[in-house]
């Protein structure tokens, strides 16, 4: 959000019912098809798609969506803490299996590597030829 632009509290608010309607629409979509998926991705895609639908979405966006989002982003790193309490709280499993974990880690991360620098190749040589 802009410096410059001040948010209210009922904005926010506002703001914020934007986002629970979005994950509720999510969850009624899952219960009423049935799709393996949990709701909240489904009310993030459908978000998604409602944001990007042209010149208005774009501006609904600005209006509607970011003052909630911008603060939500500002807290995410305190989401971290119960994963974090979590991964501690199961250090004696997470020893028990410590091979498996380490080979996970190890093919995951080069499984990205790859991956990453495939695209990129594949973006570099598009961008040479074009």
């Amino acid at each position: 959000m802009h410096p410059d632009r001040r948010v209210t509290v009922a904005g926010w608010l506002g703001s914020f019912a934007v986002l629970v309607v979005f994950q509720l629409l999510g969850t009624a979509v899952v219960a009423l098809t049935g799709v393996d998926l949990p709701g909240t991705v489904v009310g993030l895609a459908l978000l998604g798609l409602a944001l990007t639908v042209g010149a208005r979405g774009r501006t609904w966006r600005r209006q509607r969506v970011e003052p909630a989002a911008d603060t939500l982003l500002e807290l995410l790193p305190l989401l971290f803490v119960p994963a974090g309490v979590g991964v501690v709280a199961y250090l004696p499993v997470l020893g028990d299996h410590l091979g498996a974990v380490v080979v996970a880690l190890v093919l995951s991360f080069a499984a990205t590597l790859l991956t990453t620098g495939g695209i990129l190749e594949l973006l570099v040589r598009r961008r040479a030829s074009g």
